[in-house]
């Protein structure tokens, strides 16, 4: 009877340490190692168009608070509080005119820092600067 051929243990070892060895060699290939990088500058971009929509976002919310504000004929009315530029609220927004009146010079200048806004000047000076800002541009 004939012996139908047997596997050679030891080379078929061989072979697949062989291949384990080259397949390990591949990132060192500078296509794959490109394509990590690609990967790393794609996602480096989502997360920047994700800040920018947060921020037009935020622009649109502030349009209509400003254009709100700026209809205002007393100071019993409430303000629409604008977003930082990462469309999260502020705290420490006034809630209305009033209330705006009574901010301290370290309140305003929070809020001026807040939206990235000069915050140099007497307590008058940012809150006029404040004002004018949020929308309101006559005294109410």
């Amino acid at each position: 009877m004939n012996q139908a051929p047997q596997p050679d243990f030891a080379q078929l070892s061989q072979c697949v340490n062989g291949v384990a060895r080259e397949v390990s060699r591949l990132e060192n290939v500078p296509a794959f190692n490109q394509g990590q990088i690609i990967i790393a500058q794609l996602q480096a971009i989502t997360r920047a168009l994700e800040g920018l929509g947060a921020q037009l976002n935020a622009n649109e919310t502030n349009s209509v608070a400003r254009l709100h504000n700026s209809t205002l004929t007393s100071s019993n009315i409430p303000l629409y509080p604008l977003r930082d530029r990462r469309n999260q609220p502020v705290n420490g927004f006034p809630e209305d005119g009033m209330a705006l009146m009574q901010l301290s010079g370290v309140d305003l200048t929070n809020l001026l820092r807040a939206y990235d806004q000069p915050d140099g000047g007497n307590v008058a000076t940012k809150r006029k600067r404040f004002r004018q800002f949020i929308g309101i541009m006559t005294d109410i």
